[in-house]
């Protein structure tokens, strides 16, 4: 099944990369985009991760205060 789907993209691809170092360019390159993406991902939740760690040292509260409404004016 799958096969059939991808018949098209891997014959494209067999006739574009014919060359071996072609195709080894290719493999590296999509192995960089993985590994940036991976690295960019974890660092971002990585970060949110120890936030509270930080702010604890310098002693800020993350907890949202409590907000008193006030009327608004009309004139």
């Amino acid at each position: 099944m799958h096969e059939k789907a991808f018949e098209a993209q891997c014959a494209a691809v067999q006739v574009h990369c014919q060359d071996r170092k072609q195709a080894a360019r290719r493999t590296l390159t999509l192995f960089a985009l993985a590994l940036g993406s991976f690295c960019i991902g974890t660092s971002e939740f990585a970060s949110m991760g120890i936030l509270q760690l930080f702010s604890a040292s310098l002693g800020i509260s993350l907890l949202p205060r409590p907000t008193r409404s006030r009327p608004m004016l009309s004139v």
